[in-house]
């Protein structure tokens, strides 16, 4: 839900924001990912105010003076989230080269040892589906390609695949592959007839 090409009404994203601030005894991983979530679903709110304050309390958290090694770990976790939640801010706002920079800064290899479970962020797909789309907006289609055509190789990036292909097709036809355009956009047009009503902006 946090992924702004997953239909959601207003009142499900504040439902589910809600849920992910509930009080509770959290591990720092996911009171770190809590944080993380809250400030992606705050920017699909458009509440950029809210999203800089989670992006401000993982960076207190970053701050914090941690022990045991998984408490290490959700530093150099918390401070990579205020990263990408801040790099969304700035995709928003219109400033792609700012947000691309913020996106470069993160050092996941700091953290991703991590277990499985946390494959969704140790593998930063919903990061580097945004590289993919600044890129685009920079006119860099070649370079997007090479964030594009990475998903569909782990569980975690499956949602990512059908509108990582809707976003790939109309670079093919800007680089005169017009044959592999329509390969492209099927996987979208697939996904549409089936459950999702919304489609990604066309580029």
């Amino acid at each position: 839900m946090a992924s702004a090409f997953l239909p959601a009404s207003h009142g499900e994203m504040e439902d589910a924001r809600r849920w992910l601030l509930r009080s509770g005894q959290w591990s720092a991983r996911s009171t770190v990912t809590r944080m993380y979530l809250a400030g992606l679903l705050s920017m699909r709110l458009g509440d950029r105010d809210a999203a800089e304050r989670y992006a401000a309390r993982l960076d207190d958290y970053a701050a914090e003076p941690h022990r045991d090694a998984a408490s290490v770990k959700a530093m150099a976790m918390a401070r990579d989230l205020a990263l990408s939640v801040r790099a969304h801010e700035a995709a928003v706002a219109g400033a792609p080269e700012q947000a691309l920079r913020m996106l470069d800064a993160m050092k996941p290899e700091e953290w991703f040892s991590w277990p499985a479970e946390n494959q969704t962020f140790m593998d930063r797909a919903n990061e580097r589906y945004l590289e993919g789309q600044l890129l685009v907006d920079l006119g860099r289609g070649q370079e997007a390609l090479v964030w594009l055509d990475g998903f569909g190789w782990r569980v975690a990036d499956q949602i990512y695949v059908a509108p990582a292909a809707y976003e790939r097709a109309p670079i093919y036809e800007r680089l005169g592959a017009r044959d592999a355009a329509p390969v492209h956009y099927r996987p979208m047009i697939a996904l549409r007839r089936g459950r999702d009503p919304v489609l990604p902006r066309q580029t």
